[in-house]
């Protein structure tokens, strides 16, 4: 970097503008910095909860990726019938974090995602059981995407949860949960898609719909 160059620091509440100072490069051993503006994070609204099956490491990092860059408000893992993936604890957290912050980064979105352990899935279907969010699942032969542009389109979310399987899609069984829960299911094209490519098109659209 140059002198008089602006840098853009944040955390998960602020992010500030600097102006990197003509000292800095007289010694190049610390910063001195100038601040120029300083903003709280903008939570985007509707707050959106991604739920996703565990899918394979390298495509899993890519789908965390995208759900930043997209607006996820959190990421929430979870274990399906058809998951083959394991969780490596807290070292696959910390390297997500990464990843995380990377994408944020990218999209100047500052409002960073919390990214929750994982859960089987009837146990979040159980904590959702009684909230009064717009409970949406994505899968194959459900509803087109166009009805749900129109039900966002006409009813104000304050929450919306966002159900995406691992590949395979979601099993049978789970698909009769969703729906006892008052969950909608929507099929997004009528080609298939990876996991991560699922999250891009349902989450993009809603954000897009959405969009205040």
């Amino acid at each position: 970097m140059s002198e008089s160059e602006n840098l853009i620091f944040f955390d998960k509440n602020i992010n500030i503008l600097v102006e990197l100072l003509p000292k800095t490069f007289k010694n190049n051993k610390s910063l001195y910095l100038k601040i120029l503006e300083k903003n709280k994070n903008k939570k985007l609204e509707p707050e959106v909860i991604l739920c996703t099956g565990l899918i394979k490491k390298s495509s899993f990092e890519e789908l965390v990726y995208n759900a930043c860059v997209l607006g996820a408000n959190i990421i929430q893992p979870i274990f399906t019938d058809k998951c083959q993936q394991k969780w490596a604890g807290q070292k696959e957290l910390q390297r997500l974090d990464k990843i995380i912050i990377a994408a944020c980064e990218q999209s100047k979105n500052y409002s960073v995602p919390e990214l929750k352990e994982p859960i089987i899935i009837s146990k979040i279907l159980e904590d959702l059981k009684d909230k009064n969010y717009k409970k949406i699942f994505f899968e194959s032969d459900q509803l087109k995407s166009t009805e749900l542009i129109k039900e966002l389109s006409k009813n104000s979310q304050n929450k919306i949860v966002l159900f995406f399987g691992p590949e395979g899609g979601f099993s049978d069984t789970e698909i009769l949960k969703f729906q006892g829960n008052n969950f909608v299911g929507y099929s997004l094209t009528e080609t298939i898609l990876r996991s991560q490519e699922a999250v891009i098109v349902g989450l993009g659209l809603v954000r897009i719909v959405t969009r205040s």
